[in-house]
Formats: C-alpha cells, structure tokens, sequence
C-alpha cells in the first residue's frame, strides 16, 4: 500500500504559511507527498520553501489556478487545481 499526502498553497510564504513546517510534519508517514503550488507573486518565495526540504518524497506538481472564475461567496475557486493535482499524476492506491 502507498499513503500520499496532497495539497495546495499559492503566496503561502508572503501570507506567513508555515509550509515547510507543515509539509515537514507529515513528511514520516507517508510514502509521497504532492504539492500543487499556484503560480506566485514575484515578491513570494512559497516553491523555493518547499524545495528547500529537499525530500525525495515531494512531487511538485505546477498549476496554474484560474481566478477568472468567483465563487458564490466571493472567493475564488481553486477546486481546478486540486482536480489537476489529481489529474496529472499516478497516485496508486494498493
């Protein structure tokens, strides 16, 4: 059996994320863990935090999250980019 972990975060470094502590913690149970970064802002540095772990078990997967479409509630939806995450790789499930 494989356990991935997956998420997705955009400017989490300008907005005080902790990404690498969050990524880092759960790093010792799972087999792989993918990451499905937005493109940034240029005063953003979210990816080199994340590559900065320098783990084997991270697969950066690069999206491109489409803000043209508002959700209901006024935010913006990023369900494309979880769909992509899924999407574009094989995460196996034994």
């Amino acid at each position: 059996m494989t356990i991935s972990g997956f998420t997705m975060v955009r400017n989490g470094v300008k907005y005080y994320y902790p990404i690498k502590r969050a990524i880092s913690s759960i790093l010792p149970i799972v087999d792989e863990f993918v990451v499905a970064p937005g493109v940034c802002d240029p005063d953003d540095c979210t990816l080199e935090e994340i590559e900065s772990i320098g783990s084997d078990k991270i697969r950066i997967i690069h999206t491109v999250w489409d803000r043209s479409r508002p959700s209901p509630s006024g935010g913006y939806r990023v369900s494309t980019a979880s769909i992509t995450g899924r999407r574009k790789g094989p995460i196996k499930f034994d």
